[in-house]
């Protein structure tokens, strides 16, 4: 018996009849439940094929890949990974209250002229490894966690992996919801609230909203937390600041709009979407920023860590173009973290 055979046999469906989906279901760990669902997420799967082929054919820019969405409708992609699209309490710089020393304006403290032509926080101790959602409108977390996992770092020089399913168990009260979505502002909220965070360790990521643990084994303990938002200046523009604050602070969240189907099946290159909306109202979506950069050809772009783990794009991450008109909103909502440890 061959090895795809083997693996048919310990799974319980048989259902098959598309060589190259019974790959992909296999590769993925997917079940089928009746040759109905068999048929329908096969054909699903192969109208993404098609679009991932068209695309990579008439596109010159970032290319596509057929991945672990492949057998996911739009719909379903954006009902589960984007689960904050269109909704209007999304915190934003003109409802934050920044008079107070939990919620700040970042101060950039180098002109313009002596900015980096690039910067690349990857594979440093700044920025944490890849990490994977999985199946859970979490990214809010995610992106909390690694902006606070940035802040650890320089208040220590140490790298030191926290925990996001203490933000999904526990930030309720905050407005958050879990695998149903949230936002990272409102998860600083509830950080300057408790000021504590556990480890990765002693608190693992599992994909689902539990109950929230009230006794943690290992944690980081805060005698100060501070949210710390990035806005344009007189001296830099939007895009400017964030770039000096980056530089200057390391890796840090921000939101984009990742709505497009090609934003999902992305698998390297700038991404350049003319139809990649910057505006407020678009964002759905938490991420990381870890750099900026500019190809041989004089393309600029922003370097984003993603959470749809290390087989999605470059290992993980995507290049998005710096073209502010369609940079996804990258420059809109752009925030780090200034913290001092409890003793």
């Amino acid at each position: 018996m061959g090895g795809l055979a083997r693996m048919r046999s310990l799974l319980p469906n048989a259902h098959y009849g598309d060589e190259e989906y019974d790959v992909f279901v296999l590769r993925h760990g997917r079940r089928h439940r009746s040759a109905e669902e068999y048929e329908g997420r096969r054909q699903v799967y192969q109208e993404n094929k098609a679009k991932v082929a068209q695309w990579n054919d008439r596109s010159d820019a970032h290319k596509l890949d057929v991945n672990h969405f492949a057998d996911w409708t739009q719909e379903e992609f954006e009902a589960v990974m984007l689960p904050t699209k269109g909704r209007k309490e999304r915190p934003s710089l003109g409802n934050m209250p920044f008079d107070n020393a939990r919620v700040k304006l970042h101060k950039p403290t180098l002109a313009k002229h002596l900015l980096p032509s690039t910067v690349d926080w990857r594979g440093t101790p700044a920025d944490s490894p890849v990490k994977d959602q999985a199946a859970c409108g979490s990214c809010w977390a995610f992106g909390s966690v690694a902006s606070v996992e940035a802040a650890y770092y320089r208040e220590t020089g140490n790298q030191l992996l926290l925990s996001e399913q203490h933000f999904i168990d526990c930030a309720w009260d905050a407005g958050n919801t879990g695998c149903l979505g949230g936002f990272q502002p409102l998860a600083f909220n509830w950080m300057a609230d408790v000021l504590e965070l556990a480890t990765e360790e002693a608190y693992p990521y599992e994909g689902v909203t539990n109950f929230c643990k009230k006794t943690i084994t290992d944690k980081v303990t805060f005698k100060k937390f501070s949210q710390v938002w990035v806005n344009a200046t007189d001296e830099l523009s939007q895009e400017e600041a964030v770039m000096e604050a980056i530089y200057t602070k390391g890796p840090m969240t921000v939101s984009v709009n990742a709505e497009g189907e090609d934003w999902r099946f992305y698998k390297s290159g700038v991404y350049n979407n003319t139809r990649c909306s910057p505006k407020l109202k678009a964002l759905d979506h938490a991420v990381v920023v870890s750099g900026y950069g500019e190809t041989e050809g004089g393309e600029k772009y922003w370097i984003v860590k993603n959470t749809w783990s290390a087989n999605w794009g470059e290992k993980g991450y995507i290049r998005i173009s710096r073209d502010p008109a369609y940079d996804c909103g990258i420059a809109t909502q752009a925030i780090y973290n200034e913290i001092e440890l409890a003793k």
